[in-house]
């Protein structure tokens, strides 16, 4: 599960917003995707996920749970 809200980031010496206010609720087992233009804040928020940027957030959840898979054998 995935959840923040109102996440925002202003990168430093730039008076753009790469994020303005952005909230996401991703439940177990679904897929999403993220598309946008250029400069719409695609890279950013996967940045922000991973620990790359630092954002601004009300919320932030994610919980990760360990994949075992089982290979079959013939």
């Amino acid at each position: 599960m995935i959840n923040f809200k109102n996440l925002t980031k202003k990168y430093k010496g730039s008076e753009i917003v790469a994020l303005d206010s952005f909230t996401l609720d991703v439940n177990d087992y679904e897929i999403i995707c993220l598309l946008g233009p250029n400069g719409a804040g695609k890279t950013t928020l996967i940045k922000a996920l991973t620990g790359l940027v630092i954002p601004i957030m009300e919320k932030f959840i994610l919980m990760i749970k360990k994949l075992i898979l089982k290979r079959s054998t013939i």
